[in-house]
């Protein structure tokens, strides 16, 4: 099934990568030695908003609104705002991994949750 209409993506804002090098659209993926079980990244070259899941280290899940382009840092000065959790006291996780540099270098095809449903985790240290 195609990106676009699993995840609602349209094909403009899309990029896909393998072992770090940027797909050319007009190569097909056995000319990448792509085989199954390969792992695609999937990056989104806009902007648009959307709603992620945090769990906090008291048990309460906020949503917060960001943007692929957002840096951790905005997202936790977004969890501040909602929860006053000072952001040096913020430890995000995601697939179990510590968050850093920016949201949209979490959003990958393929992975255990898509970006419309992404569960973020917020603990304090």
């Amino acid at each position: 099934m195609a990106i676009e209409e699993k995840l609602k993506v349209a094909f403009n804002e899309q990029r896909l990568f393998f072992q770090n090098k940027k797909l050319d659209t007009s190569k097909n993926l056995c000319e990448y030695n792509i085989q199954n079980n390969s792992t695609l990244h999937l990056l989104l070259n806009s902007d648009s908003q959307m709603t992620i899941f945090v769990k906090t280290s008291a048990g309460t899940t906020i949503y917060i609104d960001v943007k692929p382009s957002d840096s951790i840092n905005e997202v936790k000065s977004k969890i501040y705002n909602a929860e006053n959790i000072h952001p040096d006291q913020q430890i995000l996780l995601f697939c179990g991994q510590q968050l850093e540099g920016f949201v949209r270098n979490y959003l990958t095809f393929g992975s255990k949750n898509s970006y419309k449903d992404a569960d973020f985790c917020s603990f304090s240290k």
